[in-house]
């Protein structure tokens, strides 16, 4: 087993596991922590809420941001130069964050929300769901919401908003 780098052991806490390639976040509450320079296999998030922090320079194969029964939350958080696949990707609410120069390999979302947030980069293939499909309505919503989003700056390409009435108050622009 290789040497965890040193960045990586100072970040070691109750609830973070670093396992050869995963970075996995559990039952945590995070403020202003940076995590970068990472190239993993992949990303776990399970009940946990991160309040200013920055995700950059990072690779994941793999990408869950909300598994587990309580959605996690992401509040005024910066993704920036965030290479990543996300076929499920889990229940999530993304709040007055910034997607800067991401690149989104493929992001079926499922149960994310996305509230005041900014995007650049591209999403290669994927959608956003308006409704939740009958198997993941949770005890606290059957929709999600899609509020106030600026997509000015993304390139979509496979890529859908289902559900109809999910564009309020955001900007959009399709092609390159």
């Amino acid at each position: 087993m290789s040497e965890i780098p040193e960045f990586q052991v100072r970040l070691k806490k109750p609830g973070l596991r670093i396992v050869k390639e995963e970075l996995s976040f559990s039952n945590q509450k995070l403020t202003s922590m940076t995590y970068e320079n990472l190239k993993i296999g992949s990303l776990s998030v399970e009940n946990c809420e991160f309040i200013n922090c920055t995700f950059r320079d990072i690779k994941a194969d793999k990408a869950c941001f909300g598994g587990g029964y309580k959605q996690s939350k992401y509040r005024s958080c910066l993704f920036e130069n965030f290479d990543f696949r996300s076929t499920a990707s889990g229940d999530a609410l993304f709040e007055n964050c910034t997607f800067k120069n991401i690149f989104a390999r493929e992001f079926y979302c499922y149960q994310i929300e996305f509230i005041n947030c900014s995007f650049s980069g591209k999403i290669k293939k994927g959608y956003f769901n308006k409704f939740l499909p009958y198997n993941l309505e949770t005890s606290n919503r059957t929709e999600n919401r899609l509020i106030g989003n600026d997509f000015s700056e993304i390139i979509f390409d496979d890529f859908g908003f289902r559900g109809g009435g999910r564009f309020r108050k955001s900007k959009i622009t399709y092609g390159e």
